[in-house]
């Protein structure tokens, strides 16, 4: 009887031990990281004074560069090296950043009939498509900027031919000096490179769409009417 009684106290204590050895390690493992998210921060550009078109916009989700796929906040400091912000994010992914943006923007321009997005069933004869080629922060010893390279395509639906739907191609790139190497700077930047973006697309879209639906009548392309003509 005796043997049994110690043999019980026995396993209590190692029980007792095992608990305070799995208590000590848990109280000694490090706290957990919170991880910061950010997002563009910027007033919707003012556009001045464009008429109001009866033309429908439409808005495709655009794509981005697999190298920016990513909500990882993207940054270079050397030749060849990418790194990313440890405890840092985008929000969402920058190519639908982008995208809500720009169509947040074209809305609140007020110049078109409609500003349909891609989650949208109702169509438009404008679409507007668009590739991220650039996101990211480039540092060097001499400065910091936030980079913006952006592929824009305006496409004509009614036209049948589809080698002749191509309003325009364009290609736009903003840098923006930002006064450190933090991710807070780093939004900053880039939200101000989108403002310049939005801004800027949202007169070339619309002087494309009058020129567009007004074509010039010369009978030749790319040759200007005789005022002399009867």
């Amino acid at each position: 009887m005796k043997k049994d009684g110690i043999g019980s106290l026995g396993k209590i204590g190692l029980l007792l031990l095992f608990v305070f050895i799995i208590a000590g390690c848990f109280s000694r493992s490090k706290p957990a990281y919170m991880i910061e998210h950010y997002m563009f921060e910027y007033a919707s550009p003012v556009v001045g004074d464009l008429a109001v078109l009866s033309q429908s916009i439409k808005v495709e989700r655009f794509s981005v560069n697999q190298s920016f796929n990513t909500q990882s906040m993207v940054y270079k400091s050397l030749p060849f090296k990418f790194m990313t912000y440890n405890y840092s994010r985008w929000r969402v992914n920058p190519a639908d950043m982008v995208t809500d943006y720009l169509l947040r923007d074209l809305r609140k321009a007020n110049v078109f009939k409609a500003v349909f997005s891609h989650h949208d069933i109702e169509k438009a004869r404008f679409v507007i498509e668009g590739q991220l080629q650039d996101f990211l922060e480039a540092a060097d010893k001499n400065d910091t900027k936030a980079m913006l390279s952006v592929s824009i395509s305006l496409l004509d639906m009614d036209k049948k031919e589809i080698t002749g739907r191509v309003v325009f191609q364009r290609q736009y790139s903003f840098q923006e000096q930002i006064r450190e190497h933090t991710p807070e700077e780093f939004a900053k930047g880039m939200s101000i490179n989108m403002s310049r973006l939005s801004e800027q697309l949202v007169k070339d879209i619309h002087k494309a769409i009058v020129t567009a639906i007004h074509p010039v009548s010369t009978g030749r392309p790319g040759v200007e009417p005789d005022s002399r003509a009867r």
